[in-house]
């Protein structure tokens, strides 16, 4: 006898075989039991999840000889002749080779003659969608008024495709994926059926790869029991899958989190070794983010409830050492580079770069700019508290009671013959001319003594930091989602004289000049201040272009340096 595979072998005989659609099959006996059939549905879901199957059994039921509980009996001559393919009453047609409008045509000519042995002719056309324009409407009128022996079962995966005439003709019933579980417990009783071993892992694997489809999950049950004789393994499984082992998965995010790039990399060259194809890997690692995404908000996905109960606890702890920032930027980045895969012929290359590029980020050592932008950060926050100390010793009496203010150095010139001093008190004077000295304005005016200008207030950028991702849900929460899409690819940089400096990386020009609107700062400082309650500016660079703060005294010195001879300048305090 010919071999017949697993999916065609345990095809369902009867609506209680039909694995994960019980609305379909109750609504579809309930109209077996009340004899008040349609003339044509449509049957829509993903693939393997029992649509032509369902059709099938249908067709028996209709046309059964002594059905029971609304069941083809599977016994009498009509269901085996449809079983066998032997009676002319069922027909099945694959639309994707039998899309034209003489294939349609015939149909048309056929559905005149009653049926030879059944009640019914049942037409089952597959993949409907992809019928030609022409086709679908040389169907339409049959299908609005067949004559009261025929039924058309149409099934499809796109049912988007398919025009609203032939749509709004036809009762239309949704297959769902089949679950995680109603998988394993089907494939379970196929295994103990056949008297083969298994491995509890090596099932929820399959489960779990077959992504809701039931003919997938039998075709991969299929190759991987011929691994070992009688025994289906976890081992068997995987190799048959070219699946990267979950364990493996967990190092390489752990690697990357930390920015250890070496480690991550080893990863990948493990994998390579045991023959896992880098697209497939990358793949894995898609699916994997989407875990530890799901973990971070609290999403229970139905394959968590399948996982063995000390890896999941290791998924959920991971997924809260990683910020969500982090996740779904290089969750984006994988997909992204998952489509350029396939144009490229060394797709290895991409995701080793990739790799590297997540650990500069991440700020390991072996980061180049990332280095750089910590240097400068670290600078700044060095001036800052320059700053902060100057600003202590030049205090006002008043916040210093019962000592004399000290003045900054500045620098005085000394007069020469070639320089006449003139008496023009203007600001505007060049460089080089003499002007009133202030303590003298302010003894003959003590009015016009200029007033202490109060030191900006200093930014708290830790504790900015740590309500960063709560002023982006806020913007978002209150519908400013554009402004929190563009501040999403900001990063805090330092501070500088009340203001937060925020940096973009190369590329994000435009989310910087978008935001670079008075308008759109005023908002967003409003937030910060609301959360934070630190009233403080914003300057928007790019990294890597960002000027230091610096000391205008120094500016100063530099510019009189440049510009007239040293015998001329004399720096004292006064």
């Amino acid at each position: 006898m010919a071999h017949k595979a697993l999916y065609r072998k345990w095809r369902p005989e009867k609506f209680e075989d039909l694995i994960g659609q019980e609305p379909i099959v109750t609504t579809l006996k309930s109209q077996m039991q009340s004899r008040q059939i349609a003339h044509a549905y449509l049957f829509t879901g993903t693939r393997g999840t029992g649509k032509t199957s369902t059709a099938k059994v249908f067709a028996k039921a209709v046309n059964c000889e002594n059905p029971v509980d609304s069941n083809p009996c599977n016994q009498c001559e009509t269901c085996i002749g449809i079983t066998e393919e032997r009676i002319m009453d069922v027909m099945e047609i694959d639309a994707a080779s039998n899309n034209g409008v003489e294939n349609i045509r015939e149909i048309r000519e056929n559905v005149k003659y009653h049926p030879s042995k059944g009640k019914y002719k049942v037409y089952i056309i597959d993949e409907v969608h992809m019928l030609s324009q022409g086709a679908f409407n040389a169907l339409l009128k049959t299908l609005e008024e067949p004559p009261e022996h025929v039924i058309f079962i149409l099934a499809t995966t796109e049912p988007r495709k398919i025009p609203a005439t032939i749509l709004s003709r036809c009762q239309r019933y949704d297959f769902k994926p089949v679950s995680i579980e109603n998988i394993q417990k089907r494939l379970i009783f196929i295994l103990e059926a056949m008297n083969i071993e298994y491995e509890q892992e090596a099932l929820r694997i399959i489960s779990v790869s077959a992504e809701g489809a039931l003919r997938d999950a039998l075709s991969i049950l299929e190759q991987s029991i011929h691994w070992e004789e009688n025994r289906l393994t976890t081992k068997g499984v995987v190799d048959t899958l070219g699946i990267v082992p979950e364990e493996q998965l967990f190092e390489t995010i752990e690697a990357l989190g930390k920015g250890e790039l070496e480690k991550a990399l080893e990863v990948l060259e493990r994998g390579g070794k045991d023959g896992k194809d880098v697209a497939h890997f990358t793949k894995d690692l898609i699916q994997y983010l989407r875990k530890l995404l799901m973990a971070k908000v609290g999403v229970e996905l139905e394959q968590f409830s399948t996982m063995p109960a000390d890896f999941l606890n290791r998924l959920k702890a991971q997924s809260q050492a990683l910020s969500s920032n982090w996740i779904t930027e290089n969750l984006e980045g994988l997909s992204e580079l998952e489509g350029k895969m396939k144009w490229m012929g060394q797709p290895r290359i991409l995701l080793e770069v990739f790799m590297v590029q997540i650990c500069r980020k991440t700020g390991s050592k072996e980061s180049g700019a990332s280095l750089e932008i910590e240097e400068l950060i670290n600078r700044i926050e060095k001036l800052e508290k320059m700053t902060a100390r100057n600003t202590e010793v030049s205090g006002t009496p008043e916040e210093r009671p019962g000592e004399r203010p000290q003045s900054v150095s500045k620098p005085q010139i000394k007069s020469a013959p070639a320089i006449k001093a003139e008496s023009n008190p203007s600001s505007n004077a060049p460089l080089g001319e003499a002007k009133p000295r202030e303590d003298q304005k302010s003894a003959e005016n003590p009015e016009a003594r200029p007033k202490t200008v109060q030191p900006s207030q200093s930014v708290d950028r830790e504790k900015i930091q740590q309500h960063w991702q709560d002023i982006l849900q806020t913007l978002k929460q209150e519908k400013k989602a554009q402004l929190e899409a563009l501040l999403k690819e900001a990063s805090i940089l330092g501070s500088d004289k009340g203001h937060l400096i925020l940096g973009f990386e190369k590329g994000f020009g435009f989310h910087r000049e978008a935001l670079d609107k008075k308008e759109k700062k005023s908002q967003i400082t409003e937030v910060i201040q609301r959360l934070t309650g630190q009233s403080v500016g914003l300057k928007l660079i790019m990294k890597g272009e960002q000027e230091l703060p610096r000391d205008p005294s120094t500016d100063l010195e530099k510019r009189l340096t440049e510009t007239l001879p040293e015998s001329l300048i004399e720096f004292r305090d006064d």
